[in-house]
């Protein structure tokens, strides 16, 4: 089996993700498994209340065995908390040059447990050369000191030419230029494009919002070269 698309339940909780990824591991083979994508149906709630559906590392561990993926896309789950050190051993698990695409997309309104940073970011970098969009919750307001080795990514033999880095409203930002230094760098030699997506329920005052949605603007203009 090659790719794989499932939809949880709306009343599913989120622990039925380790079952489904467990099932994954036990019924293919890791070396055939590209594509995979698991999402969630969304029930009646008020906007105001965000659904809880928190994505945990235990909940995609069993997929580390799968290192021919080409494309993940786990979204819709609100409280996700993967770290910084759990991104380095997917990242390590997932080899140059297979990984092209990753989301772990959190929607809208829940931004209290971001717990992933630029440095989380940064191992995707440094291990998946082919990787050409990442989208994941992460906070940049600390930048890294150290920055992924881009010579190992041309050593692979193989480069995606262009990556594409979603940040939404609540990845918390306080340097933009840096910030933007860093990912340059992070993901040089490739062509870098920032991809801001504004999100006015994410659990922020109107003014903080508006805050971050310019300071990633701003970060989109300067890695653009329009600064």
């Amino acid at each position: 089996m090659r790719h794989i698309s499932l939809c949880c339940g709306v009343e599913d909780e989120s622990s039925v993700l380790t079952t489904l990824t467990e099932a994954i591991m036990g019924h293919c083979r890791p070396a055939s498994l590209r594509r995979l994508k698991i999402s969630k149906a969304h029930g009646i709630a008020d906007d105001d209340v965000p659904e809880p559906w928190p994505l945990l590392f235990e909940h995609v561990a069993p997929l580390i065995a799968f290192n021919g993926l080409a494309a993940i896309s786990i979204s819709a789950f609100h409280g996700t908390t993967i770290t910084d050190g759990d991104c380095e051993q997917l990242a390590q698990a997932w080899p140059a040059p297979q990984l092209g695409k990753l989301t772990f997309d959190v929607h809208g309104t829940h931004a209290t447990t971001v717990t992933c940073t630029l440095a989380g970011v940064a191992a995707f970098a440094r291990h998946c050369p082919l990787l050409h969009r990442i989208n994941i919750p992460f906070d940049a307001t600390i930048i890294p000191t150290d920055l992924p080795n881009a010579q190992r990514q041309l050593a692979a033999g193989v480069l995606a030419r262009q990556v594409e880095v979603v940040a939404k409203t609540f990845a918390n930002i306080s340097d933009a230029p840096g910030v933007a230094q860093f990912l340059s760098k992070a993901f040089q030699p490739k062509k870098l494009e920032v991809l801001h997506r504004s999100f006015g329920t994410a659990g922020f005052e109107d003014t903080e919002v508006e805050r971050r949605d310019v300071l990633w603007l701003q970060v989109q203009s300067i890695v653009s070269g329009r600064h």
